[in-house]
């Protein structure tokens, strides 16, 4: 796992949901026998979902008392904050808040 600044995180985010971004919305397929991904909570992980991009953000708290925040895209798994409880938490909100922004379901 790599650890990144705020600012890397953001760059790297921009980057890669560009073609979330670029696409326009489409409407939900409501055809009979049609599923759509149903986000949940898996392991304590927060999950987003948008059509077949499966996001995943995860607090992990350390035996000092201090926090790493993983987030999961198209497979990847990286560090993306880590410090305090509270840090952790906001950084996490912030990020949920874009996702959920760029069309993704959370939970």
């Amino acid at each position: 796992m790599r650890q990144l600044s705020l600012i890397q995180f953001t760059l790297w985010f921009c980057l890669l949901s560009t073609s979330a971004c670029s696409h326009p919305p489409t409407e939900p397929d409501t055809t009979a026998g049609s599923t759509s991904p149903r986000p949940a909570s898996v392991d304590g992980k927060t999950v987003c979902a948008q059509q077949n991009d499966t996001r995943y953000l995860e607090v992990k708290t350390k035996g000092d008392g201090t926090c790493d925040l993983l987030y999961t895209k198209f497979g990847t798994e990286v560090s993306v904050a880590g410090g305090s409880q509270s840090h952790c938490d906001k950084v996490n909100q912030q990020i949920k808040t874009q996702l959920m922004r760029s069309g993704f379901s959370c939970e």
